[in-house]
């Protein structure tokens, strides 16, 4: 009995001590276990293209935290996307934010940064497009904070489109950034013609054999006033125009008389002289030599212009040309030329438009849109490109020298035409020459601009380069909207 007693006590000690030991191992497990469960950071990098009109690639940083419950592992705590760099892809996105930063910011605030500025711009849209290698980023989610935060109605839907690995070319392709062309334009400045050059995006120019003009040498092509490099790419249209440097006169005799030695300008140099006795018949001088020094062209000259932009001093007897304007390449009116944004142009039109011999083609093509109903009928339109535009033509400032300005639009095409006047040599006239043409390019450029990406018909049938050169009259002044006077 006492033996049996004794072997129970240590059976009760036995079991006592693997109890311990058992709540020992549960206890250990499930510090264990917490440990294991502690939150675990996590940063990934994803891109995502935006697209409007303007078309926007972000970069952005992905940061949350992992938590293991249960045996199963779940995102806890609060998501963040922040914009780490971005780039501005197609031109509308060049413009439109050019003055914005998203480095750093939320990812959806940079959303309705985007949304908000093209918006500011009067660009509509029907759907805010994404594609992203994020699978976090939802439609809802967008949309919420949109609702939630902008300061106009969300008219428009978002979709996004995932994808694992992004297709850049793709996107690209379909924005036809690579496919781009661009069209330099030499302005010969009262010389003979020079043909235009069609040169793919990011190549050169080739430099054309030098024009001829009577009674001028040829000095050197010239972009914006400066001289132009020919071993720069092109990635913009852009018009060079012609330097001049007046030959000297040969034949002229020992005195002071200046007499006109070529036959090119005589009726200028007349017309000049005949003006200037219908301004002051009582201060008409038989003294030749003070004539001359009157007369715009003559080297020995050092005139003092008086003109501005606002107020033009006649006496400081001006040389112009003058003519109709119908496209931003032309100096003259040249039929009618069409511009249509149609987003399958060069698709539908792919058996007559011209291409360069790397397979890049032009957005051009001859004739009308009557010699091709049935493709004219495929094409889709880009509504609110159409809209977007008769917006800013809307809006143009029409400086002076710029007249009969109109446009129209009519079956998805806009057509448009103005006359302007153009200072001849306008280096001889100092500041005021530069600036005066100046301006009138930079209108020029506006058109341009406004009409990029857009696609053409034309019917032309191009005449002389203009009118002129002739002095600047009061008639003149008064056709071109400019202030003129005597003093």
């Amino acid at each position: 009995m006492k033996e049996m007693f004794k072997k129970r006590k240590w059976n009760i000690i036995t079991i006592c001590i693997v109890v311990i030991l058992i709540l020992v191992v549960i206890c250990f497990a499930l510090k264990t276990n917490k440990k294991d469960n502690k939150p675990i950071h996590k940063e990934e990098i994803h891109n995502m293209f935006v697209k409007i009109n303007p078309l926007v690639k972000l970069t952005f940083k992905e940061e949350y935290y992992l938590c293991n419950d249960n045996n199963k592992t779940e995102v806890c705590g609060e998501q963040t996307n922040k914009v780490i760099g971005y780039e501005l892809i197609n031109d509308d996105a060049k413009t439109f934010y050019k003055d914005l930063e998203f480095t750093n910011k939320d990812l959806y605030q940079v959303l309705l940064m985007l949304c908000e500025t093209a918006r500011d711009n009067d660009v509509g849209f029907e759907k805010l497009e994404i594609t992203t290698d994020s699978d976090s980023i939802t439609n809802e989610n967008i949309l919420d904070y949109l609702k939630k935060n902008s300061k106009y109605e969300i008219s428009y839907s978002v979709y996004v489109n995932f994808e694992e690995h992004i297709n850049e070319d793709n996107i690209l392709k379909d924005e036809n950034i690579e496919n781009k062309i661009y069209l330099v334009t030499f302005d010969s400045d009262g010389g003979n013609k020079v043909e235009n050059q069609i040169i793919d995006k990011g190549n050169k120019a080739s430099k054309p054999d030098n024009p001829t003009k009577d009674g001028y040498k040829f000095v050197e092509w010239k972009l914006d006033g400066k001289t132009y490099d020919f071993d720069l790419e092109i990635n913009e249209d852009i018009t060079l125009k012609a330097k001049w440097e007046k030959e000297k006169d040969n034949s002229s005799n020992t005195n002071n008389q200046t007499k006109p030695s070529s036959n090119s300008n005589s009726n200028v140099e007349a017309s000049i002289e005949k003006t200037d006795e219908n301004i002051d018949e009582n201060n008409k001088t038989n003294d030749d030599e003070t004539s001359s020094e009157n007369t715009p062209g003559d080297e020995s000259n050092d005139l003092e212009i008086t003109s501005t932009i606002d107020k033009i001093n006649l006496n400081d007897n001006i040389l112009v040309t003058h003519g109709d304007n119908g496209s931003p390449y032309d100096p003259q009116k040249c039929g009618s030329t069409t511009y249509y944004f149609a987003t399958n142009f060069q698709e539908i039109f792919k058996d007559y438009i011209h291409c360069s011999s790397t397979g890049k083609c032009s957005n051009s093509v001859g004739g009308n849109f009557a010699d091709y109903p049935d493709l004219f009928s495929e094409l889709s339109f880009d509504l609110n490109k159409e809209e977007q535009v008769k917006q800013q033509f809307d809006g143009l400032n029409i400086p002076k020298g710029i007249n009969n300005w109109e446009y129209s639009f009519s079956n998805h095409g806009f057509t448009y035409s103005y006359s302007d006047i153009y200072i001849y040599n306008p280096e001889k006239y100092g500041t005021f020459g530069n600036n005066f043409n100046s301006n009138i390019d930079n209108f020029r450029n506006q058109i341009n601009n406004i009409l990029n990406g857009s696609y053409n018909m034309s019917n032309l049938s191009c005449g002389d380069y203009g009118n002129g050169p002739e002095l600047l009259t009061e008639e003149l002044c008064e056709e071109f909207n400019l202030t003129c006077d005597r003093w």
